[in-house]
């Protein structure tokens, strides 16, 4: 089994389209690194996060505020919660996108 991909994680198998795992993942992986490092700041600054720390940790379970286990929980929660919402935007994007309509199509061709 040969992986055909080009640049920018577009890939010639499925006709040019974006590889939704990747973007899904990528999405995933930024959001668990600024739910972590806002973890990481409570542990270090008094007041910084804290408020957003108590909202994620009542959708995230362990994920506190002022301890690394609750930072390295709100990385875990975050890139999976941001994985799987991506990638669920992602595929009602692709499937809405069927037939090869586009509401920009007119604006291209008029700008080329």
């Amino acid at each position: 089994m040969t992986q055909t991909t080009t640049s920018g994680g577009v890939c010639a198998a499925t006709g040019g389209q974006m590889c939704l795992c990747r973007l899904a993942l990528a999405v995933g992986l930024t959001w668990g690194l600024g739910c972590f490092l806002v973890g990481v700041a409570t542990i270090y600054a008094e007041t910084y996060g804290r408020r957003f720390v108590g909202v994620m940790g009542s959708i995230y379970p362990g994920y506190a505020a002022g301890t690394w286990s609750g930072a390295g929980l709100g990385l875990l929660w975050g890139a999976l919660d941001g994985f799987f919402a991506v990638l669920v935007v992602a595929i009602i994007y692709r499937l809405l996108s069927v037939g090869g309509h586009c509401c920009c199509a007119g604006q291209k061709k008029a700008a080329a």
